[in-house]
């Protein structure tokens, strides 16, 4: 991982070393530790990718997952909606946007975003 990189540098603290490891090993951090169900430690890691990468679609979506799980809709929904603003072919994003309209009683937006989820080829739409 990032350590590797500087085992000889005792100065060098561990936020630092993972301030310069590239977004995939932060987002892989990001999703262990949505495993760990240690949502708000996950949010801080989606926040560092949003602030150096803010079109990562990835960190959207973590962003959504977190918010989820606290059960702030209306947070899930802007990362979502942020997310489908960068990628908007990707037919999974649309399917938890209705899944969130869903969750607020808002079945027609859900339904529409369930059309366009089938329409681009959700798997289990």
């Amino acid at each position: 991982m990032c350590q590797k990189t500087f085992s000889n540098a005792r100065s060098v603290d561990r936020r630092t070393i993972f301030g310069l490891c590239p977004f995939e090993t932060k987002l892989t951090v990001a999703a262990a530790w949505l495993t760990a169900r240690r949502s708000a430690r996950a949010e801080r890691v989606f926040k560092a990718v949003l602030d150096l990468d803010p079109a990562n679609v990835r960190a959207e979506i973590g962003m959504a997952i977190t918010a989820t799980m606290r059960r702030d809709f209306l947070t899930a929904e802007a990362a979502l909606k942020r997310a489908i603003g960068h990628d908007p072919g990707r037919a999974a994003l649309y399917q938890t946007l209705a899944q969130v309209y869903d969750e607020t009683g808002r079945e027609g937006e859900a339904g529409r975003m369930m059309k366009i989820a089938r329409r681009l080829g959700a798997v289990s739409a």
